[in-house]
């Protein structure tokens, strides 16, 4: 027995002659066990299993305080204490694993002792005694210091040393799941990552100061940048500050926090500590950018490799944070959360650790954003050359010879962006390039409103070839960023613009129905009529039928209406004269039932923006007539033109009752573009004609 006391010593593991003794051993006090004479002649003895177990848990004791002593720290300073509890449990864990892997099989194989058990607890008991009360001793100074500091040599070596007491007492801790079901309850040790509260913050704090100071090296390590391959087109601080935020997420791994409300809590430091640094290394690089002269008012502007660099460094630094819900487990805390606060909770959780990472994504595409910025204010000048010279070159001129100039310069300045930038930064910059050619189209436009079709033509064709340009079929911008309300305001404007004046009265006559049809409040009254084309006598026969709840106009609280019909666009219908009705008095719902007959060809009821115009007029005697409303009513699709005749007359037609519009003053449109057109008669006529009508509502 004296000799399996000191077991550890006399046979060692890694000695196969020193095992087969101890197996001689053990097999001798089993075949003593099992003699008859040994109860007899030691009847006062326990039997050999309890002996045995009795000599492992002295031998074991002895080990330890032996170790114990061997480790003891020569000074009383916190970090000599700590290595000493560093060393001692690393002992121990060695000693473990020993006895897990030989000692136990060999125990249990002859004389029936779970070795391991039984060392696991004696030493799980003793070493909880001595860590509890260094523990207090370590955490009553720390929670006396001020906060960490990096720069404190002494702070990071404490720091250094408490946490490898915690991954050795980790370890030890995880040896507990070879212990059978019945011995691994109520173990003293089960709490031990209780004692490292305080230090949790400590190592967060330190961590995030390291990374700062390690971020601020590698930006100013990288002096020279210049892209040395096509397939790398950020530096090496980029790739220094991915694996900095690396080993914090490393650390929290090997962390392991076995409390699910306390890893949450220490994975939003993690996710505080990444973001953070994620957000000061963008802020860095714009730094050394700006001190570079990027953003100075004067100098030329150059596309140079530190411009692209500095925004693919940090769009390298964003697209590493997009790892952090599967590397820091996202999932598994939710569930975790869920457990001890419910289905709620645990999507609060979520959603918080998500917010933290979106909004460091933001404040990184910010910085971004800055930049990009900054290329389009620098390109502008020279983009504002090459649109006035575009738009003032002699009227014999080509547009693709005008536009030359404007997209060499394009072309050439896109190819450098695309060749040296990521393509989430060359798609910003891109749209930010696209939105000040549009912007320099629209300054021109709006400032020379007025001129004659073949300005607006070359303007017009010039945006095409600069749509096709930027979308690059499909390779460059997409539809919705292309189509932006810049681009929408030029694409309407120049279409309206380069249209000629009958083009533009025709445009105004199709819009007035669709306006009309998403009227749904009766405001002004309705107005009912039947219209038919007769192919036997080549007439349009129009029957005013009456109106209803029309606006009272006059003092006394009625109006005395009457209803111009006109064929318009009036180019269409040259010989057709503007008929009207006879005027009742005093009424708001009046009874026309009258009748008109207009020769026109079938043709022309197919011209672009064809309608009947009825304008409701209320008569006064002796002021100008005020204007009640208008209706339009297309002609491309009047009843009768596909028949030889209409014998039955108006009794064929179904009833059309309209909602009545007003006359609006002329702001945009084809109504805004005529009245610019100084030069054109027809078009000011026009223009004057729909400004009186507007005036003349009551």
């Amino acid at each position: 027995m004296s000799l399996l006391d000191q077991h550890r010593g006399l046979f060692p593991p890694n000695n196969r002659q020193a095992i087969y003794k101890l197996d001689y051993i053990l097999r001798c006090l089993q075949l003593i066990d099992d003699m008859p004479a040994y109860s007899k002649v030691c009847p006062f003895h326990a039997p050999m299993r309890r002996e045995i177990i009795k000599v492992i848990k002295q031998g074991t004791k002895d080990w330890y305080l032996k170790v114990r002593a061997i480790t003891k720290p020569t000074t009383h300073s916190d970090e000599e204490v700590l290595q000493s509890m560093v060393k001692l449990t690393n002992e121990i864990n060695t000693d473990i694993q020993k006895a897990l892997k030989y000692y136990n099989k060999l125990f249990l194989s002859v004389v029936n002792v779970d070795y391991f058990t039984v060392a696991y607890k004696q030493l799980e008991a003793l070493l909880y005694k001595d860590m509890n009360t260094g523990m207090e001793d370590i955490n009553v100074t720390l929670q006396a210091e001020h906060s960490p500091s990096a720069s404190d040599h002494d702070d990071v070596t404490i720091s250094t040393s408490l946490f490898e007491l915690y991954l050795a007492l980790k370890e030890f801790h995880a040896f507990k799941e070879s212990l059978p079901v019945s011995e691994k309850s109520e173990l003293h040790m089960d709490s031990y990552h209780v004692w490292f509260d305080p230090a949790i913050k400590r190592w967060f704090s330190l961590a995030r100061h390291k990374a700062f100071r390690r971020l601020e090296k590698a930006v100013e390590l990288d002096k020279e940048v210049e892209l040395v391959h096509s397939m790398v087109k950020h530096s090496t601080s980029a790739v220094d500050a991915t694996c900095c935020f690396g080993q914090i997420r490393e650390f929290y791994r090997q962390l392991d926090w076995p409390d699910p409300v306390g890893a949450y809590t220490f994975v939003t430091l993690v996710m505080e500590d990444i973001c953070s640094g994620a957000r000061y290394y963008a802020e860095l690089m714009h730094k050394k950018l700006k001190a570079a002269g990027y953003f100075d008012d004067e100098g030329q502007f150059d596309i140079t490799d530190q411009l692209c660099i500095t925004l693919n460094n940090i769009e390298h630094v964003k697209r590493s944070l997009t790892s952090l819900p599967e590397s820091l487990g996202f999932a598994d805390i939710e569930r975790s959360m869920q457990k001890v606060y419910g289905e709620v909770g645990g999507q609060q959780s979520h959603r918080t650790l998500v917010n933290m990472m979106e909004s460091a994504n933001d404040d990184m595409s910010n910085k971004v954003a800055d930049v990009v910025i900054v290329v389009g204010k620098k390109m502008e000048p020279d983009i504002k050359k090459f649109v006035f010279h575009l738009a003032w070159a002699p009227d014999s001129a080509r547009t693709d010879d005008a536009i030359c100039p404007l997209m060499e310069y394009l072309d050439n300045n896109l190819k450098t962006l695309n060749m040296s930038l990521l393509r989430a930064n060359f798609d910003k910059i891109l749209d930010e390039i696209w939105n000040v050619v549009l912007r320099e189209l629209k300054e021109t436009l709006d400032g020379n409103l007025g001129k004659e079709s073949p300005f607006y033509c070359r303007l017009h064709e010039a945006l095409d070839i600069l749509e096709d340009l930027f979308h690059a079929d499909g390779e460059g911008l997409d539809d919705e960023a292309i189509q932006t309300d810049d681009y929408k305001y030029l694409r309407e404007t120049l279409t309206l613009q380069k249209a000629t004046t009958d083009e533009l009265i025709e445009q105004f006559f199709l819009e007035k129905p669709q306006q009309q049809k998403e009227e749904t409040v009766v405001n002004y009254g309705t107005l009912s009529v039947k219209v038919y084309y007769d192919n036997s006598d080549s007439s349009l026969h129009i029957e005013v039928m009456s109106g209803k709840d029309l606006p009272a106009l006059d003092t006394n609280g009625y109006s005395d209406p009457f209803v111009l019909i006109e064929l318009c666009p009036s180019h269409h219908f040259p010989s057709c004269a503007i008929e009207k009705t006879s005027i009742k008095k005093k009424t708001l719902n009046p009874l026309f039932d009258e009748t008109f007959k207009f020769p026109v060809a079938v043709s022309q009821l197919k011209q672009t923006g064809a309608c009947v115009l009825f304008t409701v007029m209320d008569h006064d005697v002796l002021a100008r007539d005020d204007v009640a409303g208008e209706v339009f009513l297309p002609l491309a699709d009047v009843y009768g033109q596909d028949r030889p005749s209409i014998p039955e007359g108006f009794r064929a037609v179904k009833q059309n009752t309209v909602l009545l519009i007003r006359p609006e003053p002329p702001k945009s449109g084809p109504l805004g573009v005529l009245e610019t057109r100084t030069w054109d008669k027809t078009a000011q006529d026009f223009y004057k004609k729909r400004r009186a009508l507007a005036l003349q509502c009551g």
